[in-house]
């Protein structure tokens, strides 16, 4: 029966995805830390309108931020898994 395992290649493959998990972990704190900073609410110019659109334009930018972060997870994971299924088991 043939040796299948190797040290050396693991220990690489493994070095390789800490790498990759610690660089996805630190984009996606970015971009929570980014889309969490501007929680300006969208400009409302009358005082009456104000009270009635400030629960409307909460909730938009609410889930606008919950989107835009979605979106933004999606474009920092899907490479770098890519990364790591081409690494783990090749072109």
């Amino acid at each position: 029966m043939p040796n299948l395992f190797s040290v050396p290649i693991f220990f690489i493959v493994f070095r390789e995805t800490v790498e990759a998990a610690i660089i996805v972990s630190a984009l996606l704190g970015l971009a929570k830390q980014v889309v969490d900073k501007d929680q300006s609410p969208v400009g409302t110019t009358d005082t009456e309108t104000e009270s009635n659109n400030q629960e409307s334009n909460a909730e938009d930018g609410a889930l606008r931020r919950r989107r835009l972060l979605r979106k933004m997870r999606i474009q920092v994971s899907f490479p770098k898994l890519l990364y790591i299924y081409f690494i783990t088991f090749g072109f």
